[in-house]
């Protein structure tokens, strides 16, 4: 057994990945033909229910939300939270009012998924600080306004601990 060189493996892999993306494009494709497939015959003979066949068949291994969504606003179905399944739909002319719109808008973009940006401690403690100190800030405002008032009982339930605040704004500044 001979022993690849990095350089031949990364071949093989970038050949993969380039199959992978032909596969998944002809995938996609062929899930809209049928889904419009799907729409044509609701259209006929007013049967959707092979859109609950479509869903199925392709499982978790793609974004089942686009698909069920897209095939939801399309052919107007329901969905039977209960039985996990489409369930009745608006009829024959609303498919047909949607039949151009589902041409012109892939399924799989429907409802995209965002792809993941990362995560980052600091800068979501950042935002939950300026949050809490426009928070505080306004707070402070509303108790003023009401001992302006006259208002000292309901004033008296804002507390704004000055050191707190000032540990929130250092905190923020550093």
């Amino acid at each position: 057994m001979t022993k690849q060189t990095a350089q031949q493996s990364n071949a093989i892999i970038v050949k993969s990945i380039a199959n992978v993306a032909r596969t998944a494009e002809t995938l996609r494709e062929r899930v809209q033909r049928t889904g419009i497939l799907i729409m044509l015959h609701a259209i006929n003979h007013g049967d959707w229910t092979k859109a609950n066949d479509l869903v199925a068949a392709l499982g978790d291994g793609v974004n089942g939300k686009a698909l069920e969504s897209w095939l939801k606003d399309n052919l107007g179905l329901d969905i039977d939270s209960e039985n996990k399944c489409f369930a009745n739909w608006k009829g024959r002319e609303h498919v047909i009012a949607r039949l151009d719109e589902a041409k012109r808008v892939q399924w799989f973009k429907h409802k995209p998924i965002p792809v993941f940006q990362g995560w980052n401690l600091e800068a979501e403690m950042a935002k939950a600080i300026a949050a809490l100190i426009k928070t505080a800030d306004a707070k402070q405002a509303s108790y003023l306004a009401l001992l302006e008032q006259g208002e000292t009982e309901k004033a008296s339930k804002i507390v704004v601990n000055f050191d707190a605040y000032q540990k929130l704004k250092a905190f923020k500044a550093a």
